[in-house]
């Protein structure tokens, strides 16, 4: 059980440690890859934490038009509209890599990279 209080600061029992240490790693595999293989135009912020990332293409990109492409492609993300009070953000999506596995994470980058480029040159 986590302490009370400013829980950015506890320290986690070994387990959470293991998990957060291993999610950093993917993390910072997942960012290496998209740096080489994101279309120039494409943006990401460089979360310290988490298990997710968020790309932002430009506005005339439909992420959720491109989700089918991508699972046709062998890879998988989350279009970023439904996550956008206002409706808007659709030209933004969510990579998860908690359950990626290390080897995959580069080739699964590589694949969306490759995809989003060949829509950004047909629009």
């Amino acid at each position: 059980r986590l302490p009370r209080g400013d829980v950015g600061r506890c320290t986690p029992p070994p387990p959470l440690r293991l998990s957060t240490a291993s999610e950093s790693h993917r993390g910072w595999l997942m960012r290496a890859a998209m740096g080489r293989s994101m279309p120039k135009a494409t943006t990401w912020p460089l979360p310290a934490r988490g298990f997710v990332t968020w790309l932002t293409q430009p506005e005339a990109l439909d992420t959720v038009a491109l989700a089918q492409r991508a699972r046709e492609a062998g890879v998988a993300f989350v279009p970023g509209r439904p996550f956008h009070a206002q409706h808007d953000g659709l030209n933004t999506m969510r990579l998860a890599f908690s359950l990626a596995g290390e080897n995959s994470i580069d080739e699964g980058v590589s694949r969306l990279g490759t995809l989003l480029q060949s829509a950004l040159e047909k629009r």
